[in-house]
């Protein structure tokens, strides 16, 4: 049985992760959320919901504990949630931490493509900065580098390492969520310290 954290879970990637983990029978989820009011019925009967703040990290670290592993798909104040995760991950048991990112933040990306997600980036520091204090944290990780984000349904990813050309340019959030499990259930192999571009 492995223990799953999601953080994030109002989201879309988030949301998607708890729905498809709900399909697992070995996997037990807790949803660590600000307002579990914006959790939909079907993900709230299936996980075990904890409220508080990802930047409260003494609360953080309790709904850390017991936990295998820990999945951040967050929004906001990207670079105080990360260092609070890994201060609150001090002393704790975590197997792996999977933080979703965007492509481009560490120039991997080559090519026109590479060019233009460059720009985007620079705009916002902080978000190559969390990325990075996630990769330096000491505990097992996985930056989940995603591709320009859709709603759409289309499940199939192609994950490449960094450097290499990407599939696409965009990628629907279920299927960064269904990388994100696939690698915590064994479907895909779950590496340590990676970082992978998910596209369609």
């Amino acid at each position: 049985m492995k223990h799953v954290l999601i953080l994030g879970a109002t989201g879309g990637i988030g949301h998607w992760v708890t729905k498809l983990l709900s399909e697992k029978a070995d996997i037990r989820q807790t949803v660590y959320v600000r307002t579990p009011a914006k959790l939909d019925a079907e993900t709230a009967s299936n996980v075990q919901v904890m409220q508080g703040d990802v930047l409260d990290t003494k609360a953080l670290s309790e709904a850390m504990r017991g936990q295998d592993i820990v999945v951040a798909a967050l929004s906001g104040d990207w670079l105080g949630q990360t260092k609070s995760i890994v201060e609150a991950a001090k002393g704790l048991m975590i197997e792996h931490i999977f933080w979703v990112t965007g492509l481009g933040i560490h120039r991997e990306v080559p090519g026109k493509t590479g060019e233009i997600l460059e720009y985007y980036v620079k705009r916002f520091p902080e978000y190559i900065q969390a990325a990075d204090v996630i990769s330096s944290s000491g505990v097992p990780n996985t930056l989940v580098r995603a591709a320009n984000l859709m709603n759409g349904s289309n499940m199939t990813y192609y994950a490449q390492n960094e450097g290499e050309p990407v599939h696409s340019e965009t990628v629907d959030r279920c299927a960064v969520a269904k990388y994100i499990v696939d690698s915590i259930t064994g479907a895909d192999d779950l590496s340590k310290n990676v970082s992978v571009g998910i596209t369609n």
